[in-house]
């Protein structure tokens, strides 16, 4: 945010329906489809308030979001930027850290919010575990993580954001991944090992005019944001203006999206 403000853009964040200030309609009101619709009619809103150029951000499932509603939607943006996502996923990673979530009104920081269990939350531990790269990530910081802990419903379809609908996009769109994301690298995911590398395992699973770049942040997790600065260039995208899309935080819309970063 205060990059893309720094810059002279117009930036808007939002929380995901559940968390932060957003308001928590029961999980009975999301559909799969959910996260996708609501960015889309923030976009839509971005557009009749006079915003000619739309640049969608989101991390980790925002951007699957993102890029599902790219996908499925292609006029509706005009570039992406999908980090901690984009790249082919670590399937088994994944499935290890999920095993972790639990009922957010059984979580201990989460009980007095009253959530119906069709709200999850990460067990406390696993953002350190699972996020975070330790030699440049300081203690407090993972600390805050944790504490601070939010909750989410999720799509019940396990096949929802399938990477192989990545191929419809049709936007410019940049990948940035920490070489030291275990959801993302190693295994049966991306190589990580330099941005060549994760360009490589990225480019396939989109389609020509996506023109996708990418860029792999060294001694960085998945957190990308809360990790000390590693001397990473910076990096600019094609599009010359940029607004990211935010919630309309109105329990109306029945849905979710998970929260980006600009």
């Amino acid at each position: 945010m205060e990059a893309a403000t720094a810059a002279g853009h117009a930036a808007l964040a939002f929380d995901q329906l559940g968390s932060g200030t957003s308001s928590a309609p029961h999980s009975s009101r999301y559909t799969d489809t959910t996260h996708e619709l609501v960015t889309l009619q923030l976009i839509r809103t971005l557009r009749d308030r006079g915003y000619r150029k739309v640049v969608l951000v989101g991390h980790s499932f925002g951007a699957t979001a993102a890029h599902m509603a790219a996908a499925k939607h292609p006029d509706a943006v005009d570039s992406l930027i999908l980090t901690g996502e984009g790249a082919p996923p670590n399937p088994a990673s994944f499935e290890a850290m999920f095993g972790l979530y639990m009922p957010a009104g059984q979580h201990p920081l989460l009980a007095g919010r009253r959530l119906d269990d069709g709200y999850l939350a990460l067990r406390t531990g696993g953002k350190s575990d699972w996020f975070y790269h330790r030699t440049t990530t300081e203690p407090r910081v993972m600390l805050h993580d944790e504490l601070t802990t939010e909750p989410g419903v999720y799509p019940a379809d396990p096949a929802y954001g399938d990477i192989a609908l990545n191929h419809a996009i049709r936007i410019p769109v940049l990948v940035v991944v920490g070489q030291d994301d275990k959801l993302i690298c190693g295994g049966q995911g991306a190589d990580c090992t330099s941005t060549a590398d994760l360009k490589a395992a990225a480019a396939p699973l989109y389609g020509p005019r996506a023109k996708p770049e990418a860029l792999a942040v060294p001694a960085t997790g998945h957190s990308l944001n809360a990790h000390r600065p590693c001397g990473t260039p910076t990096y600019r995208t094609g599009p010359s203006a940029a607004s990211t899309a935010g919630v309309d935080r109105k329990a109306g819309s029945k849905g979710a999206t998970d929260g980006v970063d600009a």
